[in-house]
């Protein structure tokens, strides 16, 4: 005897039904957020990120990063822009640390600006840990203009966007932005509607601080996607990060930024 078919007539009809239907993608879920974000404004604050960058050094384990400076639409004159940094984000896999780098601009923080330098270093220079950013060639120029000679000696330093740019399919000569490529690669919806607001502003929103922190952790969701697609190239050697940053200023911006594609299977 032939096997019996499951199912009622009605949920076999609904089956066929839907096998006939063309794929639709699942719905975009909300990225995974740091389990605490910590605000660094003072000595204090730098002692707690040092140990913990120490410490995801010690682990072997990849740093994230991302800036923040003020847009120009917030300038009266919009070409009045000193180009300060205002925030300098930094996530670990157990916390993601907003540094208000403005408060250690002031006169009278040198003594913390210098540590906030020395803590950079050792993270910037340990060849055992990645430190990823996105699109990271203005960040790091800033941040060296903020503190001299940090990006010197940098090593093991990636930025994920060349690899995403390839992952998500992009047409030629175009890019995809973070958005983008979370919403592809991780299906994640990442809110970018505060990237314009005013990172000068004091004090911070909690808003503005959660957007910060969540910018920086995304990327160490994002690099295990393209580890796992096999999308990455082996880690950079050491070298000067201000050169890269020297040449990325020298080439031409791309014509646009690519709406995300469906990764690869």
């Amino acid at each position: 005897r032939p096997p019996q078919k499951q199912g009622t007539p009605e949920t076999r009809r609904a089956a066929a039904s839907a096998e006939e239907r063309p794929f639709s993608s699942p719905p975009l879920r909300a990225p995974k957020r740091p389990p605490r974000v910590l605000s660094v404004q003072d000595g204090a604050g730098i002692a707690a990120l040092s140990a913990a960058l120490d410490e995801a050094v010690s682990r072997g384990e990849p740093v994230a990063f991302d800036c923040e400076w003020r847009p120009r639409n917030c300038h009266a004159d919009p070409s009045d822009d000193d180009g300060s940094l205002q925030l300098l984000q930094l996530a670990t896999r157990r916390e993601a640390f907003v540094v208000d780098v403005a408060a250690f601009a002031s006169p009278g923080a040198e003594e913390s600006r210098s540590e906030l330098r020395r803590c950079l270093l050792r993270l910037l220079r340990a060849e055992e840990s990645e430190k990823l950013g996105f699109a990271s060639g203005e960040d790091l120029r800033r941040l060296e203009t903020l503190l001299p000679g940090v990006t010197e000696g940098a090593a093991n330093m990636r930025d994920l966007q060349r690899a995403a740019t390839r992952a998500v399919g992009s047409p030629r000569r175009t890019v995809v932005g973070l958005a983008g490529a979370c919403e592809a690669l991780l299906r994640a919806s990442l809110d970018k509607s505060r990237q314009s607001s005013d990172w000068a502003a004091r004090p911070l929103s909690a808003e503005q601080l959660e957007y910060a922190a969540l910018d920086a952790f995304v990327l160490l969701e994002l690099e295990e996607e393209l580890s796992r697609l096999a999308l990455l190239p082996p880690s950079p050697p050491r070298g000067d990060a201000r050169a890269s940053v020297a040449l990325a200023r020298e080439s031409p911006p791309p014509a646009r930024t690519s709406s995300p594609q469906p990764p690869p299977s």
